[in-house]
């Protein structure tokens, strides 16, 4: 008895460890390095232990992914999974994301009081720092 309870107790394991086995995540259709890179940030702060393929994890990628593209003026993008097995090595979950065009600045309004309004200092630093239109938000 307590040999089949051993032999069922490894077998349980081995099948759990198998399940636990990490998914590698690929993610395509991003060529910028800046915003590919921001990604890359973002998708290291989810934790490795929910890295299972599940919906939940495809959910949390898709958030990251959203939160690093919104962050440089891409609001739009849509997002497809592919499942890709791979016999003999961890299942590969491939992220196709489609840019839509980043959000640019159509106007701006800078409201100077006090003696701020008078400084040529000032005055040279809003027109050096201020953002001119069309220039892609970025909200980092």
């Amino acid at each position: 008895m307590k040999t089949k309870l051993s032999y069922l107790a490894c077998l349980v394991l081995a099948s759990f460890a198998y399940a636990q086995q990490p998914v590698e995540l690929d993610v395509k259709g991003i060529d910028n390095e800046e915003l590919s890179e921001n990604v890359r940030i973002f998708l290291g702060q989810i934790d490795k232990e929910a890295a299972d393929g599940s919906e939940h994890h495809q959910f949390l990628i898709k958030e990251a992914v959203d939160k690093a593209l919104r962050a440089k003026g891409y609001y739009n993008s849509q997002y497809a999974f592919d499942h890709m097995a791979r016999p003999g090595k961890s299942e590969r979950l491939v992220l196709n994301v489609q840019l839509d065009e980043p959000v640019k600045l159509d106007e701006r309004e800078v409201l100077v009081e006090g003696q701020a309004k008078e400084d040529g200092e000032f005055q040279q630093l809003i027109k050096k720092e201020v953002p001119t239109e069309g220039t892609v938000i970025n909200k980092e």
